[in-house]
Order: structure tokens, then C-alpha cells, then sequence
């Protein structure tokens, strides 16, 4: 883990045509955005000890090493066809020299860091179930993995399931919520001693729980609905997010309340500690800030481009700080893209954008009086009778999309800054 001031957050967010996904560098001491750089979509995002490296999963199941220098990828692998599953989440030892993977079946293949072609060994559980979290003790000898499932017409008991460190050793699967025909996904959290396991199902009306993990027993549960988000402070409490409430913060022991910390509401959020103790929170409102436990103060919000996805601590990048976005707009709704036509027709192009989606300072604008031909999802020009429409062309999003065209986006769409 790095040390206080010499490190920034990492998040990682998802890509909404035609912007891309990527990943932000946050630093830690002004909480605005230092870089970013585009990525696949990440499905888990998690750091080496010396912290000179992120280790990502995508959502194809494959899995990346990142340099945090420059944030390029220094190995990729496609481990998903030798275990003929995806992979779901990653996590390093503590002493940075193996890796261990979470595979759909519920099984976990431990690597060597420095060839993770090289397999150390391989843990299955007795029982294949979908499982897509993981928490690992620092000696990396003791799995949990939360169990999940999709929406079905038989219910499924939610539960997390111990692994390790011998083949075949694990616990009796822990339900931890009521059976539910609903989907769920079973997120697991160890505490700084590993003497304590949080579970959780995100905006459940089940509690969270704590688990003594040398009984693989509940010994508290919370009070009302689950939190959308949580993280361990390096003194052990817990911080969250209420979906309806914002930042809450919990006792380790009884997961009581014991105060509160600046957070607006949210069911979607994303957390991350730093070794200083500086909270970075990542909101589904495209939207960052860093928050000082310390002191309660947070810093003024950064944009991100997309929904954040993942969040990390490492050692910092050594990118130039970019110039600061200026952004004039934003999608007020779900809308379309556009582009022009050689008939003077504007056609809308083949996917959504979704509400928030930043706009920066437009090129030209394209004016008219325009009727919408459904059949064709063109506007065509309609002489006076038309509607009067604004189509902007947003210059920084040309080539990322439909074919390399123009981009234009619909005024009716934005709301502006």
C-alpha cells in the first residue's frame, strides 16, 4: 500500500457510445481528475502491494496488467478458454507474488505474479455454484466468495462459502439473506484483521451481516435495508452508502450507526480507501469527490465520463495533469446521436446515450425546420411547416463512433451549464 501522499485513486468507468470506457486518476489531495485513459469495459479493479500495478478484469471474463506510470497495459490474458469459464474478480497476495482469480463456477486458480501463465494451483468447491465475489486473507491461504444469480422462477438462498487453504477444505455454504426468485449478487468485504467477513446484497431488504470467519458464523446484522456500497477505514469502521440516505457510517463490531460522512444518496455507488484514510466516492451520477474522514470535509465534485465501475488506491501515475474538460451541456434524458446526411437529412445513428452524458463546447451548429420520419429515424428538411431544430457537432467525439462521421446531438436533448 503506498504511503500518504504518494498515491491516487483509480476508477474505472464504463463506456456509453460514443464515449469510451476508461479509467481515471484522482488525486488524492485536490480530488480532481489528474488523467484518464480508455479501456475495456472492467468488471473488477484491484492492486499489487508495491502498488506500481493494476490488475483488471473485463467483461469479457479476460485479464490485464496495468502499469500506473502511464496506464498501459504491460500483459493481457486470456484466461477464461483454459478454465472454460469467465473470470469474475482478481486479487493479489500481500506479498505480490501470486494472484488469485475467481472463476463463474465458484472455483479459485491461484498464479504466479510474475508469469500468470504459470498455475500454482487450483480449488473447487465440491458443489459448482455461480459465485462472482472474492475476498482473500493477507497469506492468501482462505477464500470467500459470495454466491449470485439471475432472475428466476425457482429461488435461490443467497450465501457466501469459505475456501481453502487444502484441496477440497471449505465451509458449509452461510445463507445470509431469505430465498428470492429476484437476481442478487452476494458482495464480501474482510476486515483489516480477517477476523471478520461483510456481506451484503446492494439495496437489499435483507441486512448486511458480519460473519466471525473462524466459525463461519453471523455475529451481528444491520438495521434496515442493505447499503448500496461498502468500505473498510483503516481503523476498521465501515463506511457506506444508503441509497436513500448517502454516506452512513457503521460500527465493525455491531454495524450500528456512529455517524455520518458527505455523500448524496445513492443505490450505485462505488468506494475506495486510501492508506491516509482519504475516502474516494464515486457516484452513478458520473460524478466524484474525496473525502477527508479526518476532518468530514470533501472535495468539490469532478465529472467522470462514465458511470464508475471499480475504484482503487496505488502509487500515483506519472501523466501530465490534463487540461480540465470544459463541458457546457448534458444529456437531460436518455437521447440519440446524430449525423449529417449528403441530402440534407439528419440520421439518427444506432445507439443511445444515456442521461448525464457530458457535452463539451460544440463545433457548428446546423439549424432548420426539420419533420421526423419514424421509418427511416431521419429528420428531414420540411421547409416552413418543419419543426425548428438545433443539431450541435460535437467535434471531441469524432471517429469514435458510426464509422467515423461527423457526430451531431439533438439541442432538445441537452440541458446546459
Amino acid at each position: 500500500m503506498p504511503q500518504s501522499g504518494t498515491y491516487h485513486f483509480y476508477i474505472a468507468y464504463a463506456g456509453s457510445s460514443p464515449v469510451a470506457p476508461g479509467i481515471a486518476a484522482v488525486d488524492p489531495a485536490t480530488g480532481r481528475i489528474r488523467a484518464t485513459a480508455n479501456r475495456p469495459a472492467v468488471r473488477s479493479l484491484t492492486t499489487c502491494p508495491n502498488s506500481q500495478k493494476l490488475y483488471e478484469i473485463g467483461g469479457t471474463g479476460n485479464f490485464a496488467v496495468l502499469n500506473v506510470e502511464d496506464l498501459r497495459v504491460s500483459n493481457e490474458y486470456v484466461f477464461s478458454q483454459r478454465a472454460q469459464m469467465r473470470w469474475q474478480a482478481a486479487s493479489p497476495s500481500s506479498d505480490g507474488q501470486q494472484l488469485f482469480f475467481l472463476d463463474s463456477g465458484g472455483g479459485v486458480t491461484v498464479v504466479s505474479a510474475a508469469d500468470p501463465d504459470e498455475l500454482t494451483r487450483e480449488l473447487k468447491p465440491t458443489k459448482l455454484s455461480t459465485r462472482t465475489t472474492l475476498a482473500v486473507t493477507p497469506d492468501g491461504k482462505r477464500f470467500y466468495t459470495g454466491s449470485a444469480a439471475m432472475a428466476s422462477n425457482r429461488a435461490s438462498v443467497p450465501d457466501v462459502l469459505a475456501l481453502g487453504p487444502a484441496e477440497n477444505d471449505q465451509s458449509n455454504p452461510l445463507p445470509i439473506a431469505t430465498a428470492t426468485t429476484t437476481a442478487y449478487q452476494v458482495n464480501v468485504l474482510l476486515s483489516p484483521d480477517s477476523a471478520t467477513l461483510y456481506a451484503w446484497i446492494a439495496n437489499s431488504t435483507d441486512p448486511m451481516v458480519a460473519i466471525d470467519t473462524a466459525t463461519m458464523t453471523i455475529t451481528a446484522r444491520g438495521a434496515g435495508r442493505a447499503p448500496s456500497a461498502v468500505a473498510v477505514h483503516p481503523d476498521g469502521s465501515l463506511y457506506t452508502v444508503d441509497r436513500d440516505r448517502g454516506g452512513i457510517i457503521l460500527a465493525p463490531a455491531t454495524l450500528s450507526e456512529t455517524g455520518t460522512f458527505p455523500c448524496a444518496p445513492d443505490s450505485a455507488a462505488i468506494l475506495a480507501f486510501g492508506p491516509d484514510g482519504k475516502l474516494c466516492v464515486a457516484q452513478a451520477n458520473r460524478t466524484c469527490i474525496v473525502v477527508d474522514t479526518a476532518t468530514g470535509q470533501a472535495s468539490g465534485p469532478a465529472r467522470l465520463t462514465g458511470q464508475p465501475a471499480a475504484a482503487v488506491a496505488a502509487a500515483p501515475t506519472l501523466l501530465p495533469q490534463r487540461e480540465e474538460p470544459k463541458y457546457v451541456a448534458e444529456f437531460k434524458r436518455e437521447g440519440w446521436t446524430y449525423h449529417p446526411r449528403e441530402d440534407g437529412g439528419i440520421q439518427r445513428n444506432d445507439f443511445a446515450t444515456p442521461a448525464g452524458t457530458q457535452v463539451s463546447q460544440p463545433g457548428r451548429t446546423i439549424t432548420g425546420q426539420y419533420r421526423w420520419v419514424a421509418n427511416d429515424l431521419i429528420w428531414r428538411p420540411f421547409g416552413p411547416l418543419g419543426e425548428s431544430k438545433y443539431f450541435y457537432s460535437i467535434t471531441d467525439w469524432d471517429g469514435r463512433s458510426y464509422q467515423g462521421r461527423e457526430i451531431l446531438v439533438d439541442g432538445d436533448d441537452l440541458t446546459w451549464y
